[in-house]
């Protein structure tokens, strides 16, 4: 992948792949295997993203941080799913998908529409309240929540000493909560 990004003409923009490419290879790379199961197979994917994210440079780029770093894991999710489905694999990440797909698009009751409703409500909620904390709160509660980090593997982005990172995301979300309920 590396040789790929070493042929674009455009040096700052060779620079800024070349460090997303190391930034975020084995985030994928980790995200790969545990939807694929197969080491060399979770590789090919992650070259696979990082040629869609090379075409669409330019949009990425204008993204902050961290809605870069969900760019980056929902691009491999989406990659490996579909190499699941166009080699046929059983795979238990994609029974798991497919039925939330298949529930998402089925028609719902009238209950089932509240429940939506209520969920989008409380997503939005949510957002507001990640909005009102700090940056650093943010990213740990990312790392750890949607990237799925363990943290030794934070602790080496974030600078934050191994056994202090736990106490960090233990807070951030005790904070994260009392926001969410009003009481901040």
């Amino acid at each position: 992948m590396l040789a790929i990004i070493e042929d674009i003409e455009n040096e700052d923009k060779k620079s800024i792949l070349s460090d997303w490419y190391k930034k975020y290879n084995r985030i994928m790379r980790k995200k790969a295997y545990y939807i694929i199961g197969d080491y060399h197979t979770a590789n090919d994917m992650v070259n696979e993203a990082f040629i869609k994210i090379i075409q669409n440079f330019e949009k990425i780029n204008k993204l902050n941080c961290h809605a870069r770093s969900y760019y980056f894991v929902i691009t491999i999710r989406s990659v490996c799913i579909d190499y699941l489905r166009k080699n046929k694999i059983k795979s238990k990440y994609l029974d798991e998908y497919v039925t939330e797909e298949q529930v998402s698009n089925t028609n719902m009751s009238e209950k089932g529409h509240i429940n939506e409703f209520e969920k989008s409500e409380m997503y939005i909620d949510l957002s507001n309240a990640l909005l009102k904390m700090s940056e650093r709160d943010k990213e740990l509660l990312t790392y750890r929540y949607t990237m799925e980090m363990s943290s030794k593997e934070i602790s080496k982005i974030t600078g934050i000493k191994e056994s202090n990172v736990n106490s960090y995301i233990r807070r951030a979300r005790e904070k994260l909560l009392k926001i969410f309920n009003g009481e901040v």
